[in-house]
């Protein structure tokens, strides 16, 4: 049985690349302290069967992230979105459907500490439902601005780790056969 080794190692250096430059472009948007940049992983395991079992096929490879990491990565396009870059948003926010969910606006005004100023400038309890209603009109007009996070180092490296991944794999198989040419003349 193949144990895939070279090719595991090969698909663990991508993973561990994507993931390392996946949070440091986080970093960079001021995105660190998020649940997105916790929720990055990629798993390698090796491929299962019809019956949901681990078969000795060979290893692959899966990222997983928050819901939103898609959008905050592709970006989404608003109702009323005037960025050059439209075209390249594949999401769009619906202008039939209701906006983004208050209770999601209400925790990024929590995280990022917006509060109300009054006409003396002292911080005021105010109407924050129209805050958090505005902010979100805005966000459903506007859109998100894309960030590539995620995809730049994905598709940065993976001409190189790709090769190192196929070599392995070609190197893992070599070595089976090998070993089974080995066992097989020794038995004579």
């Amino acid at each position: 049985m193949l144990n895939w080794k070279e090719t595991r190692i090969g698909l663990l250096n991508y993973r561990d690349y994507v993931i390392k430059q996946s949070r440091r472009n986080l970093s960079i948007i001021k995105m660190r302290n998020s649940s997105l940049y916790k929720s990055l992983r990629g798993l390698v395991m090796n491929s299962r069967d019809s019956l949901g079992r681990f078969s000795s096929g060979m290893p692959q490879l899966t990222f997983y992230m928050n819901d939103y990491g898609k959008f905050v990565d592709e970006g989404v396009r608003g109702t009323n979105d005037k960025d050059i870059n439209r075209g390249s948003k594949p999401n769009k926010f619906n202008s039939s459907k209701s906006m983004i969910n208050l209770g999601a606006v209400e925790r990024f005004m929590g995280k990022k500490r917006i509060r109300l100023r009054g006409s003396d400038g002292k911080f005021t309890k105010g109407n924050l439902k129209s805050l958090k209603f505005a902010i979100a009109k805005s966000i459903h007009q506007k859109g998100i601005k894309r960030s590539l996070f995620f995809t730049r180092p994905f598709d940065k490296k993976a001409l190189k780790y790709d090769n190192q991944v196929h070599e392995g794999a070609a190197n893992d198989i070599t070595n089976h056969i090998v070993k089974l040419i080995e066992t097989k003349w020794l038995q004579k």
